[in-house]
C-alpha cells in the first residue's frame, strides 16, 4: 500500500478491523528505501515532497484511521517508529530529518490529545545498524553516520 494515500490507508485499517473485530494496537513505521540524500539547497522539491508524504504524512494518515477505530472500542496503543535522525541533524538528510522531527511533534500532540480516551501513543527512535541495505545507502553519502 502507499501510505501517502488516504484511501489505501483507510482501507488497510478497515480491513484489519473487519478481520479481527477491533484494533487494540498499531505500529507505524514509514520511510523510503531510496531516501534522497542531498544538501538542503540541492534537495529537489519532488524529493522533499515525496519524503514528507511517506515519512510524516503516511504516519499521520495511519494514526488518523487507527485513532478512529480505537475510540470506538475504548482505547489502545500506538507506537510510531522514528529515528535518531528525529533527535539530531544528519548532513545530506534534511528532508528525512525534517520528517522524523515532525513525527516527534505529531506523536507528542496526539498523546496529549488522546490520553484521556485511554489511547497511549509513543515514539521510538532506533539508530542505524550497518545492514546490507544501509551499506548501499551509506555509500551514497559524503558523510557516513556510522
Amino acid at each position: 500500500m502507499d501510505v501517502a494515500r488516504a484511501d489505501q490507508v483507510a482501507a488497510a485499517i478497515d480491513d484489519s478491523v473487519q478481520r479481527w473485530g477491533r484494533l487494540d494496537w498499531a505500529v507505524n513505521a514509514a520511510a523510503l528505501a531510496d531516501t534522497p540524500f542531498a544538501r538542503i539547497a540541492d534537495i529537489t522539491e519532488e524529493d522533499w515532497d515525496r519524503t514528507l508524504a511517506v515519512d510524516l504524512k503516511g504516519v499521520w494518515l495511519a494514526m488518523k484511521y487507527e485513532l478512529a477505530a480505537m475510540l470506538g472500542t475504548g482505547g489502545g496503543s500506538i507506537v510510531n517508529v522514528s529515528s535518531v535522525n528525529g533527535l539530531s541533524a544528519t548532513p545530506q538528510a534534511g528532508a528525512y530529518c525534517a520528517a522524523k522531527h515532525g513525527l516527534h511533534g505529531l506523536t507528542k500532540t496526539a498523546a496529549a490529545e488522546y490520553a484521556a480516551q485511554s489511547i497511549r501513543i509513543n515514539v521510538v527512535c532506533p539508530g542505524a545498524h550497518l545492514t546490507p541495505m544501509l551499506e548501499v545507502v551509506f555509500d551514497r553519502l559524503e558523510h557516513r553516520p556510522v
